[in-house]
């Protein structure tokens, strides 16, 4: 049957399952999100170790999909089998005349991606017949703000329509890096080592490595804040090494993350600017200094973490100008109490601070605004990029949501200080793949 992404969804949180499901189209992330929900929800973990049959389509044919879809479970009720990029499945048709001698105790899933499939052929009114036949279709670009909003709903957030426009137009139409940015900035919590206690992380990293199957997984790779000295690294190493302890742990900086999606192995001067800042020299291989950081309280100059603190210092203090300072009230309607709570009574201050950053991109046109933004970044050019780089001889990388957000004056900047940004990143984990791969 012909059903639509929200049905599909209900059901596998219901445990409904059809014993194919053909999933093509346009868009990838519908595809993605219900084959990643079909996945982890059909089997337990121990299920998967016998159940779980995950194909490619550039490595396999009809045939070998039928044999792997004709076999019975072991030690359970059902056998799973996926194939992901199934458009790239010669002959792919050809399935029509097995599906109907599949054994009952199979789920089929078929990620046929990036076109659409002739729903007039004997083939796909055989699935529609037999099971779900789902057309994910390209949102239009008017509709994905409404997506953002939706998305965050369900998961108990809001965001203004406004702020929503200014994630699109900074991130564009991928709704997978949408979905990435929304996690990093709403939804996932993370955890420093310097302020969080160690068995808080522990909890931490198991929730969020519940779903996968270790033993599978020969290297972790792992960035974080806090992770800079050597005490520290360790104690994240041993807190993965005892969820999973046959594999390789690498634990390395925020500041080395940095580096490497920035520069690969060549050498350049790597700058951190998101909630917090930060920034060093790299020589293609190891930081060779790095400036003094000071964290949110005393430093982090230029970070969305200092922004926050003088929105608010020069809202209370009545220094912004009277007509934003209704808007501030209206976007946020926040008192003093609120804000002693927030930051000196709970954890996460500096995200509670930084999460004002984004009234200045939603106002970036107001002199005030302009000023405040001008300022905040000369601070972090005369205290970290001055220090390290003053003879300029590395060029500039940028990796955080306030460099990204707001790269025309950033770079502006950084011209004024007759220096070159060569790369803006928003977050490091596409070029970090790259590296691994080899690729920068």
């Amino acid at each position: 049957m012909i059903m639509t992404y929200e049905q599909i969804m209900s059901d596998i949180g219901n445990r409904r399952y059809k014993p194919i499901y053909l999933l093509t189209g346009e868009e990838p992330y519908f595809i993605d999100t219900i084959s990643d929900a079909l996945e982890n929800t059909v089997l337990d973990e121990v299920q998967k170790t016998f159940n779980l049959v995950v194909l490619y389509g550039l490595d396999v044919n009809v045939h070998d999909i039928v044999n792997q879809a004709r076999a019975f479970p072991m030690m359970g009720d059902v056998l799973l089998v996926i194939v992901k990029e199934a458009q790239n499945v010669k002959d792919i048709d050809a399935l029509v005349d097995y599906l109907p001698v599949f054994p009952p105790t199979t789920i089929l899933v078929l990620d046929y991606k990036y076109k659409k499939l002739d729903k007039r052929k004997s083939f796909a009114k055989q699935v529609d017949k037999m099971g779900v036949l789902f057309e994910s279709k390209k949102l239009y670009d008017n509709k994905i703000p409404e997506w953002v909003m939706d998305y965050l709903k369900e998961r108990k957030y809001s965001i203004t329509p406004k702020a929503c426009q200014m994630i699109v137009d900074f991130i564009g139409n991928d709704l997978h890096k949408i979905r990435n940015e929304l996690e990093k900035r709403w939804i996932g919590v993370g955890f420093n080592p310097n302020y969080k206690a160690i068995e808080d992380i522990k909890l931490d990293i198991a929730e969020n490595i519940k779903n996968v199957y270790c033993k599978d997984i020969d290297t972790v790779y792992f960035y974080g804040t806090g992770c800079s000295t050597e005490d520290n690294k360790n104690k994240i190493a041993k807190v993965f090494k005892k969820l999973m302890p046959e594999t390789e742990i690498v634990v390395e900086s925020d500041m080395m993350a940095a580096c490497h999606a920035l520069f690969g192995r060549e050498k350049g001067m790597a700058c951190i600017m998101g909630t917090g800042s930060n920034a060093c020299i790299y020589d293609g291989k190891d930081i060779e200094c790095q400036a003094v950081s000071l964290g949110y309280i005393l430093g982090d100059e230029g970070s969305g973490c200092y922004l926050g603190k003088i929105l608010l210092h020069d809202y209370f203090y009545e220094i912004m100008p009277c007509h934003l300072r209704n808007v501030f009230h209206e976007r946020f309607s926040v008192t003093r109490d609120d804000v002693i709570r927030n930051v000196y009574q709970k954890q996460h201050a500096s995200r509670y601070l930084a999460s004002f950053a984004v009234f200045l991109s939603e106002n970036f046109n107001d002199d005030y605004v302009i000023t405040l933004c001008e300022n905040s970044f000369k601070s972090f050019f005369d205290y970290y990029v001055l220090k390290l780089n003053g003879n300029h001889e590395y060029n500039l990388g940028f990796v955080g949501s306030v460099a990204y957000c707001f790269e025309d004056m950033l770079r502006k900047t950084a011209s004024s200080y007759s220096f070159e940004v060569v790369k803006v990143l928003s977050s490091p984990v596409e070029e970090l793949k790259k590296y691994y791969k080899g690729i920068i």
